[in-house]
């Protein structure tokens, strides 16, 4: 195992490497989240894992160790309800396992997305604060995607459709949902520049569109609203597998985070629900402007974004930097999580990144998963 501190300005970092027997199933994090009880789960493209604190316990599309089995090893996203049960999407359906009994409820993509039967993966979850449900995903065929997005209420999946009667425009797939400050629920339709709030029977009760300027740009990805699920990107139809919108709150008011490629740079906008402002963000750190490529935010409104193969917190006010050795370009942050303890988890393509902030030295540890032939290595 190896260790290292590294400081920046007041703070310490501290990066601990582990080997692939000491715990991860995979190398790729698709997701990281905390149940109530502490147990963080983390979601890879090998299967999921449990990990209490000591030890993990790996959950696979085979019995192992006891453990029941899920539709495929190949975990996309997982969300979990207020009754502490999991819901694992993956590349053969939808897996819901209830962590107490270990029994295991599955849904077929065809019982999902009845209108789509060409979809045979379940990409997306949103478990919103209000209780409402969403399963999301696509199909590529053809050189055409085709999206479907279902909410799952009284033991069943309906498609869901909300109907512009200004654009006269039905919409079916909506990559982002989530709720702000007042609990309402907000989507977003894939392609559009368009951000509706609904009702519970999905009429729409207020709606927001951002400038015609826009089109054409890469909205990369939203910020994650505080403990929720801070994935996602914002258009990019091959990322669905983390199409949630997120957002913060500040002075009473629902922030949305949108980070856009212009031509080549990333920069950083901020929405304000409540008063429909768009603000351009710029994020400095030693006279330097930042890319903000994989952004996120954590319960205090800061953001966590990723520039080349360094990680920063920004609170808008000072930027603090966290160099990770083994995160590049290609290496993205693929989910942002803050646990109980005020840990951050870092899920990225090369494994997981954990790191908690104290006046003293603090961890960041580095969890390995094995190479192509499936032993751990040091490096990348």
């Amino acid at each position: 195992m190896f260790s290292q501190f590294l400081y920046s300005q007041t703070t310490y970092f501290q990066q601990k490497y582990a080997e692939f027997s000491d715990g991860l199933s995979s190398r790729q994090i698709t997701k990281v989240i905390q149940d109530k009880s502490g147990i963080i789960w983390i979601g890879t493209k090998n299967g999921l894992n449990r990990f209490d604190g000591d030890s993990y316990e790996h959950y696979f599309d085979f019995e192992n160790n006891g453990l029941p089995a899920l539709s495929s090893s190949t975990i996309n996203d997982i969300e979990i309800d207020s009754l502490g049960n999991l819901w694992i999407a993956t590349d053969a359906g939808l897996d819901v396992l209830n962590p107490f009994n270990f029994k295991v409820r599955r849904f077929t993509t065809d019982e999902i997305f009845i209108n789509n039967p060409d979809i045979k993966k379940v990409m997306g979850i949103d478990i919103l604060k209000n209780g409402r449900i969403f399963i999301k995903s696509y199909d590529f065929a053809c050189g055409d995607y085709t999206y479907s997005c279902s909410e799952y209420s009284d033991s069943s999946f309906k498609q869901l459709e909300v109907f512009d009667k200004e654009m006269n425009t039905k919409y079916n797939y909506f990559v982002n949902i989530f709720n702000d400050k007042e609990g309402k629920t907000w989507v977003r339709p894939t392609n559009t520049l368009l951000f509706y709030q609904i009702s519970e029977s999905n009429e729409i009760s207020k709606t927001i569109k951002l400038p015609e300027s826009f089109k054409g740009i890469s909205l990369s990805r939203f910020i994650p609203e505080p403990n929720s699920k801070p994935n996602g990107p914002l258009f990019g139809c091959n990322h669905l597998k983390s199409q949630q919108v997120t957002n913060s709150y500040r002075e009473g008011h629902t922030i949305v985070g949108i980070a856009l490629k212009d031509t080549t740079f990333y920069k950083f906008l901020e929405l304000n629900l409540n008063t429909q402002e768009l603000k351009e963000r710029t994020f400095e750190y030693q006279g330097e402007t930042l890319e903000a490529f994989n952004a996120f935010s954590d319960k205090s409104g800061n953001y966590w974004f990723q520039d080349q193969q360094l990680i920063y917190r920004s609170d808008l006010n000072s930027t603090t930097r966290i160099r990770v050795k083994q995160l590049g370009k290609q290496n993205n942050m693929n989910s942002f999580f803050q646990s109980l303890d005020n840990t951050y988890w870092l899920g990225c393509d090369f494994g997981l990144l954990s790191i908690k902030e104290t006046k003293f030295p603090f961890k960041a540890m580095f969890f390995k998963a094995p190479n192509q032939n499936g032993f751990g290595n040091s490096t990348r």
